[in-house]
């Protein structure tokens, strides 16, 4: 409620502020509060008799939150899987309101809407996910829509009414793009998010999962580190691929005998490996993630010794995952020490990679459609101070994949893909999803 005062003689009263804790006196007679008002959001406010003998509101210290609703972004990725598990979330700055929510497909103008009440004094509400953010399933949408929902552009809306009273209703729009079976990058368990795999100096595969912290603008952690398995010092090169059939994103793994596996993910948890083929030891880089056909399905490419880059088809059957090799790159590839496939991280026609040099150099090969490259790009300096350099897929919700950098003495940074090849990649903004953890001596 309202913290009010009120004048004896003449019975006029003042609004302090929007809302307030527990009112504490000061030695001088003042009153401190811990509230917020919608003109100056939450803090510690000072009251006090002002010179015209009325009380005045001083913010003493600001916490820099505000006090109306705010909307503070979606939490799903771009484009959305339909028939995937992860809900479609949205961040407000609290959650004590009432949402109405509309989702509208935007070729036949189908919708669904519905009433979400949330209540963060209780746990009992299905639409609260976690402090200040709520969502719905896409069952539950699919199932208001009254048949099978399309693929295409979904636009959505809503409402939130405060539940306190304390400022205006928050209104909100957005769209997003939508499709089936999605190939994922970077994404283990098909919550939306990125994972990351880390081998530690025992050997040991552990499986970190990440979500996009708004306020540092980084990735942290969402949970802790889930042990996979021991035995993987046996390889000389791991790679997560994205998906070959319709699951997860898998991985593949290259024995020190040249011996290529693919380790399956499906709902079930990863699969026992299965045999691709041998030979694979003529190759000094290995990468993929990138759709580089326009096909739907994350490609995989190799440089061999000779400096010449090859292109393995992803055939989307994971009995057989990659067609025959076609090389795409003669020479002049053996001066990179690694390669990473980013996605469509530069705006082109299809998925990217970045190459770094000997000189710690980045370089961007834009993909074009057809399994090969544009020239080269420079994105700059410095990339030599990295162990890893991953292609996480999107990772901030905002359409575009990004990168992430893991480096000596457990450092790690995200940036954020722009969607502009000129500059494809934001700042760089330190991320604490591996502080704490051993030295690994493989992230992918």
């Amino acid at each position: 409620l309202p913290y009010m005062t009120e004048d004896l003689d003449s019975g006029e009263r003042f609004k302090l502020l929007d809302y307030v804790g527990v009112p504490r006196t000061g030695a001088d007679g003042s009153v401190f509060v811990r509230g917020g008002t919608v003109e100056h959001g939450e803090g510690l406010y000072r009251i006090s008799l002002g010179a015209d003998g009325r009380p005045a509101v001083e913010l003493v210290a600001s916490t820099g939150e505000p006090t109306q609703l705010v909307h503070l972004g979606t939490r799903f990725p771009q484009p959305f899987d339909l028939a995937g598990p992860a809900p479609l979330k949205w961040r407000m700055s609290r959650d004590n309101a009432d949402i109405d929510l509309r989702i509208t497909h935007r070729a036949t103008g189908t919708f669904f809407s519905k009433k979400l009440h949330l209540f963060s004094e209780s746990a009992g509400s299905p639409y609260l996910y976690g402090r200040g953010e709520f969502g719905i399933t896409w069952a539950e949408v699919a199932a208001g829509l009254g048949a099978d929902a399309p693929t295409g552009t979904y636009d959505w809306s809503y409402t939130a009414v405060p539940q306190n009273g304390v400022g205006p209703d928050l209104k909100a729009s957005g769209s997003f793009t939508a499709g089936r079976n999605l190939a994922t990058q970077h994404d283990t368990d098909r919550d939306g998010t990125p994972n990351l795999l880390a081998r530690d100096a025992e050997g040991v595969l552990w499986n970190l999962g990440t979500e996009y912290d708004t306020a540092r603008k980084s990735l942290v952690r969402d949970y802790d580190p889930l042990r996979i398995g021991g035995g993987w010092q046996g390889y000389d090169r791991i790679e997560m691929l994205g998906s070959v059939g319709h699951g997860p994103s898998d991985h593949i793994a290259r024995d020190k005998d040249g011996v290529l596996w693919l380790y399956d993910v499906t709902g079930a948890g990863i699969q026992p490996r299965k045999r691709i083929g041998g030979g694979w030891n003529t190759y000094t880089q290995l990468t993929g993630g990138s759709d580089l056909d326009g096909d739907g399905r994350p490609d995989l490419v190799a440089v061999d010794k000779a400096g010449a880059l090859w292109f393995y088809k992803n055939t989307g059957d994971v009995a057989a995952p990659f067609a025959a090799r076609k090389k795409i790159g003669t020479g002049g590839w053996g001066i990179y020490n690694q390669i990473t496939a980013t996605g469509n991280t530069g705006g082109a026609a299809a998925g990217d990679l970045v190459a770094r040099d000997k000189d710690g150099v980045l370089w961007l090969y834009l993909g074009k459609g057809d399994g090969t490259f544009a020239a080269r790009k420079q994105v700059g300096g410095g990339w030599g101070a990295y162990t890893d350099t991953i292609g996480i897929g999107d990772g901030n919700h905002d359409g575009r994949p990004d990168l992430f950098a893991y480096g000596p003495n457990r450092t790690a940074y995200f940036y954020a893909g722009t969607g502009d090849y000129r500059k494809p990649f934001g700042p760089r903004v330190a991320s604490p999803v591996l502080s704490g953890q051993p030295a690994y001596n493989h992230v992918l």
